[in-house]
C-alpha cells in the first residue's frame, strides 16, 4: 500500500507554469500552478515520499496540516507560496516504519484507506438538502420537500424543533414550519448530526457500545462547542461545531478496522481491551486527517482537530482559538457524563487551561453546563434517527 520510491511528475500541458521550485523529499518541494481565472492553486510534495499531496485552494496565511495518501504521513504545510515551508510534524517519524517492523500499528495502517472507502457516503437526499440550505435563494418549503425525502431526517428535525433546546410551546407537525423555527444552520447541524450517527455502528457486538459512546461524546461536543462559540467571538459557530463533531471519527474508523480485520496481527489485539485501545488513542488523530482529506472538508478543521489534544502547539493563530474550543468542549462533554470511553480522563472544565486561553470564566461554564444537562436528552433522542 505504501509508496516506496519517488515518482517522477507528469509534464503538464494544459496549466501555465509560473515557478518550478523543484526540492529533495526530505524537505517537500512546492509548485505553483496559475488556472484560468488567475486563482494560485498549490501542488505540495510529501516531505517523506515525495508524492503529490492533494491540490487544495492555496491558503497563505494560515499553516494547516495535511496527510499523504501514498504513504500515510502528515506534513506542516507552512506557505504555499514558498518553498521548503512542507515540514514533517514532529511528534511522529516515517509511518512506514510501522509496516516494514510488522506491527500492529503497521498492519492497521495498511487497512486504513480501505476503511475509509466503506464509510457511508452522504446519501443524495442528504446532499441536496445541504446544498438547499447553503443556497441564498432557496426557500423553507423547498427545503422541507427535499426533506420529506428522507423519513429519518425528518423525524429527527421535527424532535429536535420539539425540544426544550429551542423552547418549544407547543407540538409542531409541519416540517417547513419546524425548519423555520430551528433557522437554516440549526436545521444543517440537525443534518450533519443525524447522519454521523451511521458512522459509529459496527456489526461486532463488543464494539457496538465503544461506538455509541464515542458518538453520543461527539454529539453532545459539538453543541458545547457551538455555545462556547456564543461566548468566544473568535469562533464561528458553523465550523466548530462541525470541527468537534468531527473529532472522533478517526476512533470509529479505528475500531471498525479492529472490529472486523482478518489480518492475524489485528485480530491478536481484539480480545484485549487495553491493547486495542492503546492503537486507536496512538492513531486516532491520523486516521481522522485521513476521513477529512477524502472528504475533502477544509484543512482547517483538521489541523484544529490534530492540535486539540495540545493546542498551545497550534501554529495558527486562528486555528489555535479553533483548537482550544474543541479541547473544552471534550471536557465539557465528558463532565456532563458523555466521554469517549470508559478509560477517558478529562480535566475538570473549570481547571482546563482552554478555559483560560478562551478567557472565559467559572460563571460562563456553569451556565452553559447547566443549559446542557436540562437539554441533552432531548438532543440525543432527537439525533438518534431511532424511532
Amino acid at each position: 500500500m505504501f509508496s516506496r520510491k519517488a515518482k517522477r511528475r507528469a509534464s503538464r500541458t494544459t496549466a501555465k507554469v509560473e515557478k518550478d521550485l523543484t526540492h529533495s523529499a526530505s524537505q517537500g518541494a512546492t509548485t505553483l500552478l496559475e488556472n484560468r481565472s488567475d486563482e494560485q492553486i498549490a501542488e505540495i510534495l510529501c516531505p517523506f515520499c515525495a508524492e503529490p499531496l492533494a491540490r487544495r485552494p492555496a491558503n497563505n496565511e494560515e499553516p494547516v496540516v495535511s496527510a499523504c495518501r501514498s504513504c500515510l504521513n502528515l506534513c506542516l504545510v507552512r506557505a504555499h507560496e514558498q518553498p521548503d515551508q512542507v515540514t514533517a510534524l514532529s511528534d511522529w517519524p516515517d509511518l512506514r516504519e510501522y509496516e516494514r517492523a510488522g506491527s500492529v500499528l503497521g498492519a492497521v495502517l495498511c487497512e486504513l484507506h480501505a476503511a475509509i472507502d466503506r464509510l457511508p457516503v452522504l446519501p443524495e437526499v442528504t446532499q441536496k438538502i445541504l446544498t438547499l440550505i447553503h443556497d441564498p435563494l432557496s426557500d423553507m418549503e423547498t427545503l422541507a420537500r427535499e426533506i420529506e425525502r428522507d423519513p429519518a431526517i425528518s423525524l429527527s428535525l421535527l424532535r429536535t424543533a420539539n425540544s426544550a433546546w429551542y423552547g418549544a410551546r407547543n407540538s409542531e407537525t409541519d416540517l417547513s414550519r419546524a425548519c423555520a423555527r430551528l433557522g437554516l444552520k440549526a436545521v444543517a447541524n440537525v443534518v450533519w448530526s443525524a447522519q454521523s450517527r451511521g458512522l459509529f455502528r459496527t456489526s461486532r457486538k463488543e464494539f457496538s457500545q465503544g461506538m455509541q459512546m464515542l458518538w453520543q461524546h461527539s454529539v453532545v461536543a459539538a453543541y458545547c462547542a457551538q455555545q462556547l462559540a456564543d461566548l468566544v467571538p473568535e469562533l464561528d459557530r458553523d465550523s466548530i461545531f462541525l470541527a468537534a463533531l468531527q473529532h472522533e471519527l478517526g476512533s470509529a474508523v479505528l475500531l471498525s478496522i479492529i472490529a472486523t480485520s482478518i489480518d492475524e496481527k489485528i485480530a491478536s489485539i481484539r480480545n484485549a481491551n487495553d491493547r486495542w485501545s492503546a492503537t486507536v488513542e496512538r492513531l486516532r488523530r491520523i486516521a481522522c486527517i485521513h476521513v477529512l482529506e477524502v472528504w475533502e472538508l477544509p484543512r482547517h478543521l483538521g489541523t484544529a482537530i490534530y492540535f486539540s489534544d495540545s493546542p498551545d502547539r497550534c501554529p495558527s493563530p486562528a486555528t489555535r482559538t479553533m483548537a482550544h474550543a474543541i479541547a473544552l468542549s471534550k471536557s465539557l462533554a465528558a463532565a456532563l457524563g458523555y466521554p469517549p470511553n470508559k478509560e477517558a480522563q478529562y480535566e475538570e472544565p473549570s481547571q482546563h487551561p482552554s478555559c483560560q486561553a478562551l478567557g472565559l470564566s467559572e460563571t460562563n461554564l456553569r451556565s452553559l453546563t447547566e443549559k446542557m444537562e436540562e437539554n441533552l436528552g432531548d438532543l440525543l433522542s432527537a439525533t438518534s434517527m431511532v424511532a
